[in-house]
């Protein structure tokens, strides 16, 4: 069943959590979100990488003031390289910047002497390669980034889906209505997803990149909750040929490019 799940195209596309809070257009103000990508190695000593994250953790990341979310991703299935996503969310693009200033003093504080901060980025960078990606999104209107989310308030590990989607490209009015509709009255009442994130294009190779992520959980959750998105939508619309032509409408405000899984730190998330 896992090996399959990423070949699978859902229904489900939009959850919000109590995490988020719905914003009308005149007053939403988006939160700003770094995506960087890294490529690990095969058989290293994921115990030992696990706690060089957590030192680093510890003495920088949660110390910023200016990084409102973190999160340490990892690849869900074993068999595969490694590969990783750091993803962090800032109140404004002032805060980017203001960030990194932050991150350096504090490293400079938490290794005060050279060469022994010069050996712990030695050990850190072993685990990566040289191939490297940044992004920078912007937050969607109806999933607002607040820092009051209960998705962590248990500390265990959770799952993230992640839909590398592609807004599409003619004027889809009618498709955002759809979504609207659906957000409202299926999404927002599905129990299965604990946080939801969705952000578009702001600096990045592609305009119409649009991801969202949904943290469950569980494996057993995630596909729970696609299966509570079609009890809900065929409440929503009883009848079968409405509901077939409402799902071609919504589905045609974006393409699927591809999707992904991973967990995440618990240890490492912010």
């Amino acid at each position: 069943m896992k090996s399959k799940l990423l070949l699978i195209v859902f229904l489900s596309l939009f959850v919000l959590n109590t995490g988020y809070s719905q914003k009308d257009n005149d007053d939403y103000k988006p939160y700003y979100i770094t995506f960087t990508k890294l490529h690990g190695f095969d058989n290293v000593d994921k115990e030992q990488w696990k706690k060089v994250e957590i030192d680093f953790f510890n003495k920088v990341v949660k110390k910023n003031r200016y990084i409102l979310h973190y999160e340490f991703l990892y690849n869900f299935y074993e068999d595969r390289k490694p590969d990783y996503i750091i993803m962090k969310v800032y109140r404004s693009w002032d805060d980017i910047d203001k960030a990194l200033k932050e991150n350096n003093k504090l490293i400079k504080q938490a290794w005060p002497d050279p060469e022994k901060r010069n050996n712990f980025f030695e050990e850190q960078n072993k685990y990566y390669d040289l191939f490297y990606s940044n992004e920078i999104f912007t937050s969607a209107p109806l999933a607002q980034y607040s820092t009051e989310s209960n998705m962590k308030t248990d500390g265990r590990q959770k799952l993230f889906y992640i839909l590398y989607d592609k807004l599409a490209d003619y004027d889809y009015d009618d498709s955002l209505e759809a979504y609207q509709r659906y957000i409202k009255n299926v999404t927002y009442k599905n129990p299965y997803i604990k946080a939801y994130l969705a952000q578009k294009h702001y600096v990045g190779a592609d305009s119409r990149d649009f991801y969202q992520i949904f943290v469950v959980d569980s494996y057993d959750d995630l596909i729970k909750s696609f299966e509570e998105d079609k009890v809900l939508l065929n409440n929503l619309i009883k009848d079968e040929n409405e509901r077939v032509k409402f799902i071609d409408l919504y589905n045609k405000g974006v393409e699927r490019a591809r999707n992904g899984l991973y967990k995440n730190i618990p240890e490492v998330s912010k």
